[in-house]
């Protein structure tokens, strides 16, 4: 939920190394906004609400990471919503025009029905695929049309979602990108797998289901509030399962900050096949503290979590108030398609 700099991701994949986790999944492009700032695209970036000293991450930043994570066996996946949940794409001009809908909820798509839409997303996958060459897998978000129908009918236009995610998924297998295995996107809130999404890789993120397709993956969230008990039950139910991979959703400094990370060692104990099955929770906290003597101190800190001081800001506010006065910027409107068909 933050940006994170490349300095603190490469103390991340580190520490994930040593855990002996293998998988980085970097959400580029959210309904927090876009941490992105392509060479060809340097106008996309747009946090909600944006941090203080913070860069946006670069072509250049964006190579370090994966080129630090190929020396540390860490593979590094993009993430960028495409259709729904799509504030990140705010700079770019295509947020469909709901502007009551979005103060009120917090959910806005892209204009699918834009037709220059669909080339961007194209060129900003190629840049993606050339910076990110050693990952097999790319992930495209969330899905969640449901959620975006009042936005749709605010604005007064239709949605073709079938119709535009087929194209997209034609235009990325003729330039030989698309295998959609490798493909992931979110579990939806509505629990449907429509049959003509871009992705055949459902990312469950709400539901621990009974039987899943070998190439779909789970996660577990964890903060430094997470019982640890919780999360290496909910683990272990879905090594169960077989998924393809199982990913522990938190924020960066749960590694790097200190805080309580029995949640994350946990998670490791779970999947580690050095480690027997944990019988009940005092247990699982003896074999935490064996693990510790191996860790760096700063993973097995125990601090307390304190309170704070009231609820924050919606994250949406800002951009809410702009978008009630216009609609978002045009700034992106390169034609790249023709060559798209080309290759």
């Amino acid at each position: 939920e933050t940006l994170t700099a490349p300095e603190d991701l490469k103390n991340v994949m580190e520490i994930m190394s040593v855990l002996g986790l293998n998988t980085l999944q970097l959400t580029l492009i959210s309904s927090l906004g876009c941490a992105l700032q392509l060479k060809e695209f340097n106008q996309l970036f747009h946090l909600i609400p944006r941090p203080n000293g913070v860069d946006p991450l670069s072509d250049s930043d964006l190579e370090k990471i994966v080129f630090i994570g190929k020396a540390l066996g860490v593979e590094v996946i993009p993430e960028i919503s495409i259709t729904t949940r799509a504030t990140g794409w705010y700079h770019a001009g295509f947020l469909v025009e709901c502007p009551r809908t979005f103060c009120e909820s917090g959910e806005i798509a892209n204009d699918i029905t834009q037709g220059s839409l669909l080339p961007v997303i194209l060129e900003v996958v190629r840049e993606l695929r050339g910076i990110f060459d050693s990952s097999s897998l790319i992930h495209f978000g969330s899905d969640e049309r449901n959620a975006t129908q009042a936005c749709w009918k605010e604005s007064g236009k239709l949605p073709a979602y079938d119709i535009f995610e087929t194209r997209l998924s034609d235009l990325m297998a003729a330039n030989g990108w698309y295998k959609p295995s490798r493909v992931l996107r979110w579990e939806n809130e509505e629990g449907v797998k429509y049959p003509h999404r871009t992705g055949g890789a459902t990312h469950y993120q709400y539901t621990i289901p009974d039987a899943i397709e070998p190439q779909d993956f789970g996660s577990i969230s964890i903060n430094s509030e997470s019982n640890p008990w919780t999360v290496y039950c909910q683990a272990r139910e879905w090594t169960t399962l077989k998924p393809h991979g199982l990913m522990a959703r938190m924020p960066p400094n749960l590694m790097t900050g200190s805080t309580n990370n029995k949640g994350l060692l946990a998670f490791v104990i779970a999947l580690s096949s050095e480690f027997p099955a944990m019988k009940d929770s005092s247990d699982l906290e003896e074999y935490i503290s064996v693990l510790c003597q191996k860790l760096p101190s700063s993973l097995c800190a125990d601090a307390t979590v304190k309170p704070g001081r009231g609820k924050p800001p919606p994250r949406t506010s800002n951009l809410c108030r702009s978008m009630t006065k216009s609609s978002s910027t045009p700034v992106l409107r390169s034609e790249p398609l023709t060559s798209l068909q080309m290759i």
